[in-house]
């Protein structure tokens, strides 16, 4: 089977390989055949699939190595074995879609973005938790009265007071940069989906603005409307409609058709 690196942490060395079908499937680096070649994002691999305890995992990897070739339209680049779709079609749905469907598209977008931003806002709330409890380590139980109150209040203050020491001060320095390093991966990719996901709602928007224009209904009317569209692996996706661009979109289909 062949597919396309999706994700990879190196720090723990796993990640996912989407197949042709668009399955996601587990793997780790002890099942790369020809290592040290690493995994990369958008390289090529074929595999195994074998069943596991824990569900279906890739097995038998041959990484292939990237070609680096870009397909360059305007400031746009996009790595060629990194499309996972891509074709020309005749009067597709530029006007046939309703903005209503578009407007729900965008809307399912924005709940994606929102949801990226709490997961990193959830990661770097754990590591000011995890960095300000060191030094305040033990737990004061004030529910046995007026007693146990103040030996509480005591206890917090000394352990204020402890958490200033220079000892604390620095294992609180190294546990924020042992803790930053073992998520930033995760962070960076949570990022990176918020970036695509962010440029795909924005030419939602202008597909939406657009969907009403009288000049566009005749040419869609009249079989003349063509757009390229291409899907990649991260499921960014690219729309490029002939009566608006400077180039040939079909030279650019032959350019991809070359390369893939």
């Amino acid at each position: 089977m062949t597919g396309v690196i999706r994700h990879y942490n190196t720090e723990k060395g796993f990640g996912f390989i989407s197949s042709k079908n668009d399955d996601s499937i587990f793997f780790h680096i002890s099942n790369i055949k020809n290592r040290p070649m690493i995994p990369e994002i958008g390289m090529s691999a074929v595999f195994d699939i074998i069943d596991t305890p824990k569900g279906e995992q890739a097995s038998n990897i041959v990484l292939q190595a990237s070609s680096n070739k870009f397909l360059h339209i305007g400031d746009l680049r996009i790595k060629f074995s990194n499309i996972k779709e891509y074709g020309v079609e005749r009067n597709s749905s530029y006007n046939s879609a309703p903005v209503l469907s578009l407007d729900k598209r965008i809307g399912e977008i924005e709940r994606e973005i929102a949801e990226y931003k709490q997961k990193i806002s959830d990661i770097r709330r754990y590591i000011e938790k995890e960095v300000f409890n060191i030094g305040r380590e033990n737990k004061f139980d004030s529910s046995g009265g007026l007693l146990s109150s103040l030996i509480c209040d005591i206890g917090e203050a000394l352990q204020e007071i402890n958490s200033k020491s220079p000892e604390n001060k620095a294992a609180r320095k190294n546990k924020r940069i042992v803790l930053e390093q073992e998520h930033n991966s995760t962070i960076a990719m949570y990022e990176q989906l918020i970036e695509s996901r962010t440029r795909y709602a924005e030419q939602l928007r202008a597909e939406k603005n657009e969907t009403t224009n009288d000049e566009k209904y005749r040419l869609s009317q009249n079989n003349q409307l063509e757009c390229l569209y291409i899907k990649t692996f991260q499921n960014e996706e690219y729309v490029f409609w002939k009566h608006e661009v400077s180039f040939d979109i079909h030279a650019k289909l032959k350019e991809i058709d070359e390369n893939i």
